[in-house]
């Protein structure tokens, strides 16, 4: 990475991905640590781990398949070059490379094919395509995600764990972490419950009903037995 100081600024912005996705810090670090392997940059790389992160949040697979287009993506970077088997591998995580790069180049996707045949395609070309593809289809998908419980519960262990590693900063320093932690996932509850408020009045009027015919239910049983007891009491 050059220096000690981009090091840092690059972990620090991976934390920060993982707390507006619902992936967690140690497999994104090592995500970026693959890409830096593979030729990444650190100044691309942050843009770059948020579209994957979109593109797998609204497509689903979690971080398998984050491994598996981070690899392909890497790949791409390593040759040089998009071929046809990295189309491919994408294509199978979701991810129609034919089309981001028909749109990307303004060339049908025909004239596409032929190009990667010929290895027209340098690796620039075919990320930028990536990112542009996944920033017009899954653009946000991730700060959406993590507003579930389950991205919730990441976020927060992200949380803990980034605390836990600065305690040496002094406590001045992990109060703010706290702070500046705590107040974005709070507000993904809030958020969570007013884009879902309908969904979970609903649920509540659906489980208030089950309770009432519960109750209703053991009332007529309660008036059998009560029936039967003054049978029995009869001389």
């Amino acid at each position: 990475l050059g220096s000690a100081k981009e090091a840092k600024k690059l972990l620090n912005e991976v934390w920060d991905i993982a707390a507006h996705t619902p992936f967690e810090f140690a497999p994104l670090a090592e995500v970026t640590k693959q890409l830096i392997a593979f030729g990444y940059t650190a100044k691309e790389l942050p843009n770059l781990l948020m579209h994957v992160s979109d593109a797998v949040s609204a497509l689903g697979g979690g971080m398998e398949k984050t491994q598996r287009i981070v690899t392909n993506l890497g790949q791409i970077m390593a040759l040089g070059i998009i071929n046809a088997r990295e189309i491919r591998d994408l294509s199978t995580s979701g991810i129609n490379m034919y089309k981001a790069l028909s749109e990307y180049l303004g060339k049908s996707t025909a004239e596409i094919a032929k190009m990667v045949t010929a290895k027209m395609i340098d690796a620039k070309t075919a990320v930028a395509a990536f990112i542009d593809y996944t920033e017009n289809r899954f653009g946000g998908f991730s700060e959406i995600m993590s507003m579930k419980f389950s991205g919730l519960g990441a976020t927060i262990r992200d949380f803990f764990a980034r605390a836990t590693g600065e305690l040496t900063a002094g406590l001045y320093q992990i109060e703010q972490e706290i702070m500046r932690a705590l107040l974005p996932a709070l507000q993904q509850v809030i958020n969570y419950l007013v884009l879902n408020k309908q969904a979970i009045y609903n649920w509540t009027k659906e489980v208030y009903a089950f309770w009432i015919r519960v109750y209703e239910s053991l009332k007529i049983v309660a008036i059998g037995f009560k029936s039967i007891l003054f049978l029995f009491s009869l001389k």
